[in-house]
């Protein structure tokens, strides 16, 4: 099947975003009600979210997250409705840990050096900014031993702490997993309509974070099917997906799960991008696909360095007087030069020892 490079581009975009929101939620969390929130904002978290509006939305913003569970089952939905092949979805769900494992074990190996040589100084920028999610990570305390069981296994049924973006890696390992049981079973369903209903009410009740997959394996039947849907429609189905994704969370909180509503407005954008934006130039030129294409390594990688070296350069520039704006805008230019920097040596490197594990792997379970 040809690659759907739109979504390389859309999974370009996510991942900067991310890496965006992961930086503000280090060095400039105001707005933050989340996990670790500041005090103020565990007493009232409506007040202290729209008392910094709109940049509330930038340091609350976990959407392109689920942007990116959606495409995974978008993608194997709809290469499976082109071909119907089986045989390939086995080879995935074999191949499918061996994809994620080497970047996180080296990950989770830096990471874990990085604490055990005190190299990442959250107690010094804690007691700068006040940051308690900085203040989160100067818990921590990892062994070699733990090290190696989360990095080989905990973190893929459960996440990981260690690299903090690994929180949420068993929601793609097992929901890929979802999707190709979903998917080996599409053929043999009649009433197609409430094997879905069942599945968004079960994981509504259950774990929602697992609705955007089950969205992205509904909207990849929709795009299959090639309706006939003008621009102007697909533009509102993309805004509307943005506001369901970009909604305050405070507000929805108290009266349904925001992953909801996340993954609603990642099937609306997966849609309405399908269907009128595929050649859009923001999705396809060479550097956004390069970003998408490298989306996992991009976010893990920017992440080690912001834990390392931009707190200590923002310590450095606090120290010789740089106005803490001009601190924050210096860091993130030269965390996202570096990180797009280490991530291209990491594609030409780690990736393609990667995929030629993969396929050695592959060949020998499915042809012998």
């Amino acid at each position: 099947m040809k690659r759907l490079t739109y979504l390389d581009g859309l999974k370009g975009w996510c991942a900067i975003s991310v890496c965006i929101f992961h930086f503000l939620l280090m060095f400039a969390v105001d707005g933050f009600v989340g996990w670790k929130c500041m005090p103020q904002a565990q007493a009232n978290p409506v007040s202290y979210y729209f008392a910094n509006f709109p940049y509330s939305v930038l340091t609350n913003n976990s959407f392109p997250l689920y942007i990116f569970f959606a495409i995974l089952s978008f993608v194997v939905a709809h290469s499976f409705l082109q071909n119907k092949n089986h045989e390939s979805l086995k080879v995935k769900a074999i191949t499918r840990y061996f994809r994620f494992m080497p970047i996180v074990v080296i990950s989770c190996f830096i990471a874990y050096l990085l604490l055990k040589f005190n190299l990442c100084k959250f107690h010094e920028l804690y007691l700068l900014t006040k940051n308690t999610w900085a203040a989160a990570r100067i818990e921590e305390s990892y062994s070699f031993f733990r090290f190696l069981k989360e990095s080989l296994f905990t973190s893929f049924f459960k996440g990981t702490q260690l690299v903090s973006p690994l929180w949420c890696l068993h929601y793609l390992f097992l929901g890929s997993f979802l999707t190709y049981f979903v998917m080996w079973i599409y053929d043999k369903i009649s009433n197609k309509y409430a094997l879905f209903s069942f599945l968004i009410v079960m994981f509504y009740f259950v774990n929602p974070n697992y609705i955007a997959f089950i969205v992205g394996i509904i909207s990849a039947i929709i795009c299959h099917n090639e309706y006939s849907i003008k621009k102007i429609n697909c533009l509102l189905l993309i805004v509307l997906g943005c506001v369901f994704g970009l909604f305050p969370p405070v507000l929805i909180n108290n009266f349904t799960n925001i992953e909801t509503f996340y993954a609603i407005g990642a099937g609306l954008i997966l849609v309405g991008t399908h269907y009128c934006f595929q050649n859009n130039y923001f999705l396809n030129n060479q550097f956004i696909l390069f970003c998408g294409k490298e989306s996992f390594s991009l976010i893990i990688v920017e992440f080690l360095i912001m834990q390392s070296l931009n707190i200590y350069l923002f310590l450095i520039f606090h120290k010789t007087g740089i106005n803490f704006t001009m601190n924050i805008i210096f860091n993130l230019l030269i965390n996202m030069t570096l990180s797009f920097f280490a991530t291209w040596i990491y594609s030409k490197t780690i990736t393609p020892l990667t995929n030629y594990l993969c396929k050695k792997i592959s060949s020998k379970f499915i042809v012998e």
